[in-house]
């Protein structure tokens, strides 16, 4: 990324290190042209709320929302609504399925500010797809 800051990057599943933050944030501390989403992730960061919300809270304009759910249905986005909007603790982030895709866990929301959630759900989107 470092070699072409002209190109814009996505790193799709958190950058595909949702399980380790600090990680993530060293990549968007090198990398200016890299942003990322939070498609398919949500039982890794809900495992570690706080830490997510101060990612989002660093680089508000390089995170995007994103899910891998499909057909996408009414409760995917709830679920997700949930855990960015509500500091609820304790609840599934597979709701209807026996088996969780990622593990037998329940995550804890992130209670992202409602000052940043706009940019998280399009502002940042269409600002790097130029809508």
């Amino acid at each position: 990324m470092a070699a072409t800051p002209g190109t814009r990057y996505i790193g799709a599943h958190v950058g595909c290190a949702a399980e380790d933050l600090d990680r993530v944030e060293r990549l968007l501390e090198a990398s200016p042209n890299l942003s990322i989403d939070i498609a398919g992730r949500l039982a890794e960061l809900g495992r570690q709320p706080r830490r997510f919300r101060r990612l989002v809270e660093r680089f508000p304009e390089r995170v995007l929302f994103g899910t891998d759910a499909f057909p996408l249905e009414r409760q995917d986005l709830l679920t997700h609504f949930r855990f960015l909007e509500t500091d609820d603790e304790s609840f599934d982030y597979a709701p209807g399925d026996d088996i969780p895709p990622q593990g037998r866990w329940a995550i804890t929301a992130a209670d992202i500010p409602r000052r940043l959630l706009p940019a998280l759900y399009a502002d940042n989107a269409r600002r790097l797809l130029e809508l």
